[in-house]
């Protein structure tokens, strides 16, 4: 097994940090536990029989998202008496930063097993006739498969009206199609973009420098094997995140009189002994809350309200609080030690930025954009999803290799190549629209690409306008 790391991490240290982590904190990846796991098969033949005798047969869904070393699994099993089963489409293969690749689907057998069978579905049940027409222009150098509508109708009026929809096409950043694209989201509609930088200028009621604020933020954790959306949707371990966290919950405490998100928000950092809960300390919660929150407006930026609340807890005003129930050293840090400490440009700015950041934009942030109900994503996050209206915003970047031009002058989704990827990326998030699907295009995209790829097809579209401008 090859260990790889960052560059910065000396070759001789590599396996001592692996065996610390293996051994004494007890801690495997993903990958490892699938290498392992692997390697115990290989080389332990009953624990291979055994998994056979349990799953007679395996059905893999999504087949084209596997990794090369699930495939090798799924194979390993497969190779006597288990029967396996594999589903996918090579035009949403769309991982290969986890070495997914579409020859893996297309080309995949089971060596001793019985000849695999192919079936091809062709009937889609999610998507408007328009719209799988659409989709079928995108992936039409996959020449095996063109896909019909078959979704289930209450009757033919209601087909009717679903069908005729358009594709609409949305040029540049003028104020018609900021408007339409408003109007769209406010009706429940998501935007999908190829990158979260993107996402961030779609968020309604932004400026441009929080924009800017938002996408420096968040690419400053590229390098890291940081997601930055999980942490705040679920886990909350980056010092800042849990930090955001209390100052939302406790302000939601404030806003609703609800001491149960009081509590909530201060068990983030400590436990709370609800035995010595009391009047005089409820109050105590209500005071504080009442200081910071007092004074708030959607440009106070939600690091220096932080800072209030941590102020505001050493005053002997609050005394109480502290010495009764979150402790006298409690306080709520916002960066962590290496950020307060190294002095490095990096870390100065990271703190400027998210000092930066307005008390609305951070609350949008948390609430509305990396949430269970988000209007807005990238494509990757948006796979296996489906809405009734679709804004795709997916432009190609400098690795992709490619103009989106291309998407429409010359579609090719096979090879694996960065430039057939983004075009198989571009399929995926067209093709989450069930009713109504928006395509957004950079100011001086030419019209007449769109109307000569699009010649002779049976695909309703239109370039499309804001009601209000109508």
């Amino acid at each position: 097994m090859q260990l790889k790391s960052s560059s910065s991490i000396a070759e001789q240290h590599k396996v001592p940090i692996k065996e610390y982590v293996w051994s004494v904190v007890r801690r495997l990846t993903h990958d490892e536990i699938l290498y392992f796991g692997y390697r115990i098969l290989e080389r332990n033949s009953t624990a291979l029989y055994t998994l056979r005798v349990k799953f007679p047969f395996i059905f893999v869904d999504e087949f084209q998202d596997t990794s090369p070393l699930q495939t090798l699994l799924i194979k390993l099993i497969g190779e006597k008496s288990t029967a396996i089963g594999v589903i996918g489409d090579v035009a949403q293969s769309i991982y290969s930063f986890q070495g997914a690749r579409p020859a893996q689907f297309s080309g995949f057998s089971v060596k001793g097993n019985r000849p695999l069978i192919d079936y091809v579905i062709d009937g889609n049940r999610r998507s408007t006739a328009n719209i799988v027409n659409f989709g079928n222009f995108v992936r039409k150098s996959d020449a095996r498969i063109s896909q019909t509508s078959v979704r289930p109708y209450k009757d033919d009026a209601e087909k009717a009206i679903a069908e005729a929809k358009p594709v609409q096409f949305l040029i540049g950043n003028n104020d018609a199609t900021k408007n339409l694209i408003t109007e769209v989201i406010n009706d429940g509609g998501v935007v999908l973009t190829r990158a979260w930088a993107k996402a961030f200028s779609y968020i309604r009621d932004i400026d441009d420098e929080q924009v800017k604020l938002l996408s420096s933020i968040y690419n400053s954790y590229y390098n890291t094997p940081i997601d930055i959306r999980a942490e705040i949707t679920e886990i909350g371990n980056v010092t800042w995140v849990r930090a955001f966290k209390f100052i939302f919950l406790l302000h939601k405490a404030f806003a609703d009189g609800s001491f149960v998100d009081a509590l909530k928000a201060f068990r983030l950092y400590t436990d709370i002994d609800r035995r010595k809960l009391n009047f005089k300390l409820l109050r105590q919660i209500k005071g504080i809350a009442d200081e910071v929150f007092g004074g708030l407006s959607d440009e106070s930026s939600a690091v220096s309200i932080i800072e209030q609340f941590n102020a505001k807890l050493q005053e002997t005003t609050y005394s109480m609080l502290q010495a009764d129930l979150l402790g006298e050293d409690f306080a709520v840090p916002i960066f962590d030690e290496y950020d307060l400490t190294s002095g490095s440009k990096k870390s100065l700015k990271f703190i400027d930025e998210l000092t930066k950041l307005t008390w609305a934009t951070s609350y949008k942030l948390f609430t509305e954009v990396f949430s269970a109900n988000s209007q807005y994503m990238t494509v990757h996050q948006a796979k296996g999803l489906e809405w009734d209206k679709v804004i795709v915003a997916a432009e190609p970047n400098r690795f992709d290799a490619t103009k989106l031009t291309n998407v429409y002058s010359d579609p090719q989704i096979l090879k694996e190549t960065p430039a057939d990827e983004f075009v198989r990326m571009y399929y995926v998030a067209c093709s989450r629209a069930k009713e109504e699907l928006y395509i957004h295009l950079p100011d001086g995209f030419d019209k007449k690409i769109i109307e000569t790829a699009l010649s002779g097809r049976d695909i309703k579209y239109e370039f499309a306008t804001s009601k209000q401008d109508m």
